[in-house]
């Protein structure tokens, strides 16, 4: 029972009642209760709202009466029967009860007349959703139960008949049971919670307020009770309690930052969210060890102060952004306070909510950097093109004379950009030119070492692209350079002096001791003016330009006709020298080394040999490129290297070979092989050329061993392998690093190009095989070629002088433009034990085939012949007989078409001029 609800009832009787305290003071009380106790001074009306005094002059007045009655009772209630005449025209009764309201017990003193008992309660229940009740000491109802039987959804006689504790919740009723024997023990139940019974059978929460009413004697006449519906107050309960719960959940898990304020901006209360960006916890903000000046950036603290003293007098939504520092998630954060109302629509405190903005502000940050770096570009660009515009006009009045044009340009670059050393250099003709500030030396051509700025320099000429560097003192490979230390140097721009057509003339270039901050269009504008320079240079050398490529037409075109020349006698010649070297040795084989023309015929075959080899050279001279892609025998490339080198290397230098006799052909070019042969042998020649050693060369057919298959690549079956090894003075692991790069020599500046080495590699790989080196220092190096076979030629012939073994019954045919080939081959061939048919030319072989299908067991064919030449005739043969053997035979031949014609089945090639010996081992070859 609360003073709200005991004033409500009050309200709504008729009858005169007050609510006072133990003190008599006045709490409240309705307008007829008022007038009735002002009548006769019953309270003086000075005393209506202060405490009510007695006066003890005044007399035993009735509230002298009742505060009597009321200290002496306590919480008992108790009634007072007025006569009439006494004090009022009728008679009246007083009920007087007390209520423990917090937080002073308070009585209810009720006067009504003897006729009108129950009228004003039953309006007071019509309204309310309290029901008044009176009980007997049985708990049964005597009055006020139609509206607790409203209350409860049941008839009047189902509650008026049952004792109040049938109407309680079985669960409960021990709790009423044990209440009502308090109330009959004279004590005073409030507002305990029960569940009553409605008509529907299930149970409500009701309060239940008991009061005992004793006689005179003290005896327990009546209990008077109040009993209120709880659902609406529930209801109310339970909606406070989930919009409170709802507000936790989102307060708690928001992922925006949250503060609870109060009105003079001190932090009461915050979410995890606010901690996890602040990196501050609550229990430091609330004991006061931590502010707002601890996460707010010192720049935005003053104007988030603002806002939340700004909020608080206005109580109006403010919003600032501001930097978090110091925490997990440091960045930009709008923040927006709201004020908190209590219920009476008072301000009670502030709500901040603050949303991460750092993506938008740092976007926002950078487009107004993005626009400064624009405008401040802009400006530049404008005082370049100015510059540039400046240089284009006064360069076409610089002088003609090449040596005052580049001392001009140097000027006029120099007087824009103001740099410690500018200069121009053109390597090809050495001419440089600069300009320097107080006569600084430059250390571009300082002396003969070649820095790490110069060596940059010539890296820069050799890629024809711009360099810029403003920081050499820290980057790579300047840093360690002493030079650069020396001379404090720390800006390089250089940029090529390359021509329209785009011919490298040299460079343009400066040095700066200070850090300068170039722009894009900087070194654009220094581009531009190289090309001009570039330019001027390439219009200068045009006349000289152009007598060099006059004179280098005429003497292209006379070699040209000396090829062509070289390239008909090499074709003639060696048609001849086939007969001659295959009729000596045809006669040769025939005679006894006891013979006396045994000795004439070996002089006029080694004769023919050497003509063959002069006939070769011419061969290779008149070709535009070196023939490839036949089979080639290695064993014959290293015995002819090996020849040349006894007779060139110094006698401190032994030469030893280790052939394989088996050892298959290898497909590609001799010249370039032999080239390959040739620099592995130079090389490991002048490894020794100190103190001498040992030069072995190689070849094996064999597979590669596992550490070789860990470093080339694993392929399947033999390879075919040379090596060449030296007992020189090694290599160390960085030189063996970079042996195959171009340009990269251990030799002294005069001593090598560097580029023997790479050009093997690149050879060896353009055949399809690779490379590998081993070196010690100190103990020698080897260098391993690998080559895939021919597939062609599994093998080739033994290098043993054993004489061909007699042919069987097999049929030859030979088919050759020149009658006395011919003849010397269809000799050579019938002392073998062949049968020969010959053919002079395409046609005739092709008919001459026809005629014999199926009895011809290999052809010999010359690639070169009139009207039909080698290819055609290869292809009319193949028509004939597609699985036909072919052994191809020319003294002057191009590589693709002998290569074309190998891949399409024909056995292999065998060069004019040969020996008979070679002619009969490479027809045994083909024929097995």
């Amino acid at each position: 029972m609360d003073l709200g609800l005991l004033t409500n009832f009050m309200q709504m009787l008729d009858d005169p009642a007050i609510a006072v305290d133990d003190r008599l003071c006045l709490l409240t009380g309705n307008r007829t209760a008022c007038q009735m106790l002002l009548k006769d001074n019953f309270i003086p009306r000075s005393s209506l709202r202060d405490s009510l005094k007695l006066d003890p002059d005044a007399g035993r007045r009735l509230s002298d009466h009742l505060a009597a009655l009321l200290r002496r009772r306590g919480d008992g209630p108790f009634e007072l029967t007025l006569e009439r005449g006494i004090i009022f025209p009728e008679p009246v009764r007083i009920t007087a009860q007390t209520f423990n309201i917090h937080p002073r017990p308070v009585s209810l003193i009720i006067m009504k007349t003897e006729g009108a008992r129950s009228a004003p309660h039953e309006e007071l229940l019509a309204g309310s959703s309290i029901a008044m009740i009176e009980m007997s000491p049985d708990q049964k109802i005597v009055f006020g139960g139609e509206r607790l039987a409203e209350a409860l959804h049941q008839s009047c006689g189902e509650v008026m008949n049952a004792p109040l504790s049938s109407l309680v919740s079985a669960s409960v009723r021990p709790l009423f049971l044990a209440a009502w024997t308090r109330v009959m023990r004279g004590e005073v139940v409030n507002g305990y919670e029960f569940k009553l019974r409605c008509g529907d059978g299930h149970y409500e929460s009701f309060w239940i307020t008991l009061h005992p009413v004793k006689d005179h004697e003290g005896n327990i006449r009546s209990v008077h009770g109040l009993v209120g519906d709880m659902r609406v107050q529930k209801g109310l309960a339970y909606a406070l309690e989930a919009a409170e719960e709802r507000f936790s959940v989102l307060f708690r898990e928001s992922s925006d930052p949250i503060l609870i304020l109060s009105l003079t901006g001190d932090i009461m209360l915050v979410n995890p969210a606010f901690e996890n960006m602040a990196g501050i916890s609550a229990e430091s903000l609330f004991s006061g060890k931590k502010g707002w000046p601890d996460f707010i950036h010192e720049a935005e603290l003053p104007q988030v102060m603002a806002a939340i003293w700004e909020c608080s007098r206005e109580q109006k939504d403010r919003t600032v952004e501001c930097r978090i520092t110091g925490g997990k998630a440091s960045g930009w954060v709008e923040q927006t306070f709201s004020i908190i109302h209590d219920e009476n629509g008072a301000a009670r405190g502030m709500l901040a909510v603050g949303r991460n903005i750092t993506a938008r502000k740092e976007h926002e940050i950078q487009l107004q950097a993005r626009a400064e770096l624009m405008t401040q570009r802009h400006g530049h660009a404008q005082d370049v093109l100015t510059h540039l515009n400046h240089f284009l006009t006064v360069i076409s009045d610089l002088p003609e004379e090449k040596g005052a044009f580049l001392r001009g340009v140097c000027g006029i670059l120099y007087d824009i950009f103001t740099p410690l050393h500018l200069d121009i250099w053109l390597p090809e003709t050495k001419d440089f030119v600069y300009r320097s500030k107080d006569g600084f030396s430059s250390p571009l051509t300082k002396g003969r070492s070649r820095t790490r700025v110069a060596l940059a320099f010539e890296e820069q000429v050799l890629q024809g692209k711009p360099v810029y560097c403003n920081h050499m003192d820290s980057a790579a490979p300047f840093c360690d350079d002493p030079v650069i230390h020396a001379t404090g140097l720390r800006t390089y721009l250089g940029v090529p002096l390359r021509d329209s057509s785009g011919g490298l003339h040299g460079l343009l270039r400066l040095v700066d001791s200070e850090a300068r901050d170039f722009q894009p269009i900087d070194v654009e504008m220094f581009t531009l003016a190289g090309l001009q320079v570039a330019d001027w240079l390439k219009s200068e050398r045009h006349g000289h330009i152009t007598a060099e490529l006059e004179a280098h037409l005429r003497q292209a075109q006379k070699m040209e006709a000396i090829g062509m020349l070289a390239g008909g006698i090499a074709h003639d010649f060696n048609n001849i020298l086939s007969s001659i070297l295959g009729f000596s040795s045809f006669l040769l084989s025939k005679v006894e080394p006891e013979s006396q023309l045994y000795r004439p015929l070996s002089l006029i075959e080694k004769s023919a040999i050497h003509a063959a080899d002069l006939t070769r050279q011419l061969l290779a001279f008149s070709q535009k490129k070196n023939l490839e892609q036949i089979p080639v025998s290695l064993n014959n490339v290293i015995r002819g290297v090996t020849g040349i080198l006894e007779h060139s290397l110094r006698k401190t230098i032994c030469v030893e070979t280790v052939l394989d006799k088996d050892l298959p052909m290898v497909l590609g070019d001799q010249g370039q092989l032999n080239q390959i042969i040739m620099n592995l042998c130079i090389n490991a020649s002048e490894a020794m050329e100190e103190n001498g050693g040992t030069l072995r060369i190689e070849s094996r057919f064999r597979p590669l061993t596992p550490r070789e298959k860990g470093v080339l690549l694993d392929v399947p079956g033999n390879l075919v392998c040379v090596s060449v090894s030296d007992t020189g003075r090694g290599m160390s692991e960085e030189v063996v690093e970079h042996i195959f790069d171009p340009f990269y020599t251990t030799k002294s500046k005069s001593g090598g190009t560097g580029l023997g080495l790479s050009i093997v590699y690149g050879l060896v790989a353009k055949h399809g095989g690779d490379i590998r080196v081993e070196s010690q220092k100190n103990k020698g190096s080897c260098f391993t070629v690998y080559l895939p076979p021919c597939r062609t030629a599994e093998t080739q012939p033994g290098t043993s002088e054993e004489p061909p073994r007699s042919g069987g019954n097999e049929t030859l045919l030979v088919i050759d433009d020149d009658e006395i080939i011919l003849e010397m081959v269809a000799s050579v061939l019938s002392s073998g034990g062949y049968r020969v048919l010959t053919a002079s030319s395409g046609e005739a072989g092709v008919e001459m085939l026809r005629k014999n299908r199926g009895a011809v067991d290999l052809v010999l064919l010359d690639m070169i012949m009139p009207d039909m030449d080698g290819e055609i005739t290869f292809n009319a043969l193949r028509e004939i007989e597609p699985g036909l053997a072919v052994l191809l035979t020319s003294g002057l031949a191009r590589a693709e078409h002998c290569a074309k014609l190998i891949q399409r089945g024909a056995k292999g090639m065998i060069s004019k001029p040969y020996t008979s010996a070679r002619l009969l081992k490479d027809i045994q070859r083909v024929l097995g």
